[in-house]
């Protein structure tokens, strides 16, 4: 992980950045975002993961994340699975929202998966609407 670094060596492995790289490259939320998503996993998993804002872009920033864009030609059968997840965007005037009952704010990912080769073949972001 810090072979051949220069300067102080890096506090996050490798596999958490390009894990938190994914996650940027499929719902393109913002850095500051992605810090407030490792604060709230951190706590989930009983870890101090959280890593600032500033080393998440320059980190992810020198690292290359290519998707497929298209499924292969294949002529057998192709089982998919598809999984829809809500993520609330933000806690802003949250006491508001449960006062008068209005619920807004989130998005929805549809993830569609190749089930034998666990190829990703299409995400969608939504608003809650869908």
């Amino acid at each position: 992980m810090n072979a051949g670094k220069r300067g102080a060596p890096f506090s996050y492995p490798d596999q958490f950045v390009a894990f938190m790289g994914f996650i940027y490259s499929i719902f393109h939320i913002p850095y500051r975002q992605m810090e407030g998503f490792l604060r709230k996993l951190s706590g989930l998993v009983s870890r101090d993961i959280t890593a600032d804002y500033t080393t998440l872009f320059k980190r992810i920033s020198k690292m290359n994340f290519d998707l497929p864009e298209t499924i292969s030609e294949e002529e057998d059968d192709i089982v998919i699975a598809v999984d829809l997840s809500g993520v609330k965007v933000t806690n802003r005037g949250e006491w508001m929202r449960e006062k008068w009952r209005v619920y807004m704010g989130g998005i929805k990912v549809h993830i569609a998966v190749d089930i034998s080769t666990k190829e990703t073949l299409a995400i969608e972001v939504t608003d809650e609407t869908v």
